[in-house]
């Protein structure tokens, strides 16, 4: 990192803690943030107030940037505006003091990309989770309802659906093609229009198209009874689901759900039903016990194994097969089995209880070739 970088960063970090005293009076976490820095960087009183009119000017320098419609490449105009808060902050620290910052900035960043892996690691594993367990059954009950709905009905849904999908690659191609440096002031101008006016929430397909919303309703409000029937049904597996998914963020770390659920919305639970009925039956669902490809035809149950699992797979010519527990990177976790089997088709009891994670893979090779089968692990 060049020097001036690093300045702007240190300027950038010092100048967002310290905001007037009414801002803090509204965020105690970050008062109690403020004093710890002041303490750690020993700062004066003195420096303390002087960095506090900084930032009242550089928010203010700030702002009329955003509104001065004569300034077409705002980000330079940034950019030239922090290296002037750069050079007022070295007048007002001590070298040691910005040392001593340069530190803190650097744990600060390091926390973050903690918890960001984590965020990851815990979106990852839910969707594993969510593809292997709910989305198909989802789509068997959805199955069940389009078995007792009128052709006209599902010719509506169908139709909606294709609209759906049509606009959201166009709304795709038009971020890519927004994407451009070139295009970067009218980003700037949609930006401040939309800023503050309380804007529908982009890419709301029926913001644009709500008599579609309205047919939908309509084709619930019909199939009424037979949703309530399917909602029932799946009543005690969605507990087991939500339990299951609570472990996985537990797993990696993440907080906890909050014990007292609130009170169901109503509107939340109508996008629940509106997105059901948009479920395209025909489409294949990622079932994570399916393998990668079907070069050994793997099954793997239950799944998520719990303790022990049955992995069946079918051996095409008789050899020695060599079958490895991996992670998402590809790394050994644990070695199955390296032994002669017949032709055919083979099953194994996996012992599971020392695996620490969520997602694993089998990867099985012989003679025919290599494949791999996702599998969830319930710690």
């Amino acid at each position: 990192m060049n020097k001036t970088n690093f300045k702007i960063i240190i300027s950038s970090f010092l100048l967002v803690l310290f905001v007037s005293t009414s801002s803090f009076a509204q965020r105690p976490n970050r008062m109690h943030h403020k004093a710890e820095l002041a303490t750690t960087l020993e700062l004066t009183e003195e420096q303390q107030a002087a960095l506090q009119e900084l930032k009242k000017e550089t928010r203010s320098a700030m702002q009329a940037i955003r509104n001065d419609e004569s300034i077409t490449d705002k980000r330079a105009a940034m950019q030239e505006l922090r290296l002037e808060q750069e050079a007022a902050i070295e007048q007002i620290l001590t070298p040691i003091q910005l040392e001593k910052l340069a530190s803190l900035k650097a744990e600060k960043k390091e926390a973050f990309q903690e918890r960001k892996s984590q965020r990851k690691a815990t979106k990852e594993d839910m969707k594993a989770y969510k593809d292997a367990n709910i989305k198909p059954e989802l789509l068997q009950q959805r199955q069940v309802l389009e078995n007792q709905m009128d052709q006209a009905d599902i010719a509506t849904i169908n139709s909606i659906r294709t609209a759906m999908q049509a606009k959201k690659e166009e709304r795709k191609a038009e971020r890519k093609e927004m994407n451009r440096p070139e295009d970067q002031p009218q980003r700037d101008r949609i930006h401040r229009s939309k800023k503050g006016k309380g804007h529908a929430r982009k890419g709301h397909y029926f913001e644009d198209h709500p008599e579609q919303l309205e047919q939908l309703k309509a084709i619930a409000k019909k199939y009424e009874t037979e949703l309530r029937a399917i909602q029932s049904n799946l009543a005690a597996k969605n507990e087991e689901w939500k339990e299951d998914l609570q472990d996985i963020r537990s797993q990696n770390r993440e907080e906890s759900l909050p014990e007292n659920t609130p009170t169901k919305h109503p509107k939340k639970e109508e996008r629940k039903v509106i997105r059901f009925l948009l479920m395209d039956v025909n489409a294949s669902s990622e079932n994570a016990i399916q393998p990668l490809d079907n070069l050994h035809q793997t099954i793997a149950f239950p799944n998520p194994a719990m303790g022990t699992q049955t992995l069946e797979f079918e051996v095409q010519q008789a050899g020695n097969v060599r079958i490895d527990i991996v992670d998402k990177q590809g790394n050994l976790i644990q070695a199955v089995a390296d032994q002669y089997f017949e032709a055919g088709q083979q099953r194994l009891s996996v012992d599971t209880q020392n695996l620490k994670g969520y997602v694993f893979y089998y990867r099985i090779q012989d003679a025919s070739g290599v494949s791999s089968t996702k599998f969830l692990v319930k710690q």
